[in-house]
């Protein structure tokens, strides 16, 4: 009987290997942002996605930028870490202001002059220059390069934004 049971599980355990393509199933832990400004926020998120060099730790895949979401002041949301990425990204503007202008990472997001259209961006965040030439998403302009801020989801996957 217990060479059964040793059996069987070896054989889930073959077969959850084969579905996740030999990684560990990670947590996708989402990143969960809430407006505790007096503004209507408009908010995009970045992430890495899978690639072939993945390793337990990092995901080589192209950097993914996808938005809008607009918060209005007390709102909260949870945005999907479909990679299960580490550092997911956020930035935002609000009344055509970007939220800050210092940071160490940037990514591409279409022109924020007046309603920004949804999007998905990837080969729009290989650099500054990729995002800006690329073929502008909004007829209000070029696509723009923001400044983000880093955010270890599995650490602390909560960002309370007060306007600062």
């Amino acid at each position: 009987m217990r060479g059964s049971a040793y059996i069987l599980a070896a054989a889930l355990v073959v077969a959850a290997l084969s579905l996740c393509g030999g990684r560990a199933l990670a947590s996708g832990t989402p990143l969960h942002l809430c407006n505790h400004s007096e503004y209507r926020i408009n908010i995009a998120v970045g992430y890495h996605s899978s690639g072939p060099g993945d390793t337990g730790e990092i995901l080589t895949g192209p950097f993914v930028s996808r938005g809008w979401w607009i918060l209005e002041p007390g709102e909260c949301v949870s945005l999907t870490n479909p990679f299960s990425a580490r550092y997911m990204y956020w930035t935002g503007y609000r009344q055509g202001a970007f939220l800050w202008n210092d940071a160490d990472s940037h990514f591409c997001v279409p022109s924020t002059i007046s309603k920004p259209p949804r999007f998905t961006f990837e080969r729009q965040n290989e650099s500054e220059d990729a995002c800006v030439s690329s073929d502008p998403l909004s007829p209000n302009g070029p696509n723009q390069w923001l400044p983000t801020r880093e955010v270890d989801v599995s650490v602390d996957p909560d960002v309370d934004f007060d306007g600062n």
